[in-house]
């Protein structure tokens, strides 16, 4: 079995640049709520969505987004493995 997981680090890098979540919201066209829920993993971004935030912090895609992928095997472990989605 295989959990994935979408993790971002759009926090770490909005924070190093200096924005706040409403400066990065109105960069891109969307609500500061909408930024929130992006980093705090409640809601993942369309991929367009995805494309203006990278642009806006001056980062690719791979600099933001990677999968998490959780293998279990038939007695519970497991064996993460993290991986760009660029």
């Amino acid at each position: 079995m295989v959990k994935v997981e979408f993790k971002n680090r759009i926090r770490e890098v909005r924070k190093q640049r200096g924005l706040r979540q409403i400066d990065l919201a109105r960069m891109v066209g969307v609500f500061q709520s909408e930024i929130s829920e992006i980093e705090c993993g409640k809601r993942v971004p369309s991929v367009y969505l995805a494309k203006r935030i990278a642009k806006a912090l001056g980062v690719s895609l791979d600099d933001l987004f990677l999968l998490e992928l959780s293998h279990f095997n038939d007695y519970g472990l497991h064996k993460n493995r993290k991986q760009n989605i660029g």
